[in-house]
């Protein structure tokens, strides 16, 4: 798990980039250390939350709780990161869930092209395509590369999760912060969107709902 320090050097590095993120933490405390950081940075990140508990009205209970804090710091909660499947569509919706991301599909069902899928009105399913680890290796970031590059010639979507571990050293982020880089440029010449879960989520509701042109 990262600490406080990994948090906040990744935070900064990717507001450097103007890259927003959506982050996740499991344990009670880090999400604060988390949120905290969250709440001073320039760029507009999103708060996950993760589903690991079985009992529904214990999840229930803590998906409230974290989303009354997140209110109180600004940040909104509408995202939740699930390592199982088949959480049930009416759930989602009364928790008020826009975007969902099932970690339990990304290595048994993978999506080959990232596409978001509705499962719930204005809640939609985000499935990972692509992991980078920290401290990420130069082969890890050569094949992101050839996934980025099949990405924009097909038009497909990239959902990566960065796995971030402690750092002994800033050092250690230098392949990753290569790729992002790459990201960052790409963006500013109009060939690449980057957004979190939850702007991707809202994006594709806000689409459906948008007033037709008469013919």
């Amino acid at each position: 798990m990262a600490d406080q320090a990994t948090w906040e050097l990744a935070i900064s590095e990717l507001d450097r980039r103007q890259l927003p993120a959506t982050w996740a933490v499991v344990d009670g405390s880090g999400r604060w250390t988390l949120g905290a950081a969250l709440v001073t940075s320039r760029e507009s990140h999103e708060m996950a939350f993760v589903a690991r508990e079985t009992n529904l009205s214990t999840l229930v209970a803590d998906f409230r709780r974290q989303s009354q804090l997140a209110q109180r710091v600004r940040l909104a909660l509408r995202t939740l990161v699930t390592t199982s499947s088949g959480m049930h569509p009416s759930l989602l919706a009364q928790l008020g869930v826009e975007a969902v991301v099932p970690l339990a599909d990304r290595e048994t069902n993978p999506s080959p092209t990232g596409s978001l899928r509705g499962v719930a009105w204005g809640t939609w399913e985000v499935p990972v395509t692509d992991e980078l680890d920290t401290p990420s290796k130069p082969m890890e970031c050569k094949r992101l590369l050839t996934r980025l590059n099949m990405m924009l010639n097909q038009s497909t979507r990239m959902n990566l999760v960065w796995q971030l571990g402690r750092l002994e050293s800033p050092r250690q982020l230098r392949p990753a912060l290569g790729f992002f880089d790459l990201l960052t440029d790409l963006r500013q010449r109009g060939w690449l969107r980057v957004e979190t879960y939850g702007a991707a989520a809202a994006g594709a509701t806000s689409r459906l709902t948008l007033p037709r042109r008469a013919a």
